[in-house]
């Protein structure tokens, strides 16, 4: 955004400063799409594919469905045998 120095300007001078400023705003805010203007991208380089197939933490989540099934179905023996001797 240019600086203009306001000394000596008319008030009507300003008015169209100031309105071709917000004019230049408009666009660029619309031509932003939304995109913080302070944000700055940089491409350093493609990302190389995989060789072999990476999905971190499976194991320790297949780990613990499988106890928590341990659990599950030990309480769920464990109440039919007290419900068939009362």
């Amino acid at each position: 955004m240019p600086q203009i120095d306001c000394k000596g300007l008319s008030q009507e001078v300003l008015q169209a400063l100031l309105k071709d400023q917000n004019a230049v705003l408009v666009i660029e805010k619309e031509s932003s799409l939304g995109i913080i203007s302070m944000m700055t991208f940089t491409l350093t380089g493609l990302a190389g594919v995989p060789e072999t197939p990476v999905i971190y933490g499976q194991a320790g989540l297949v780990l613990a469905g499988a106890f928590i099934g341990l659990l599950i179905s030990i309480w769920v023996v464990n109440s039919l045998k007290v419900s068939r001797h009362v």
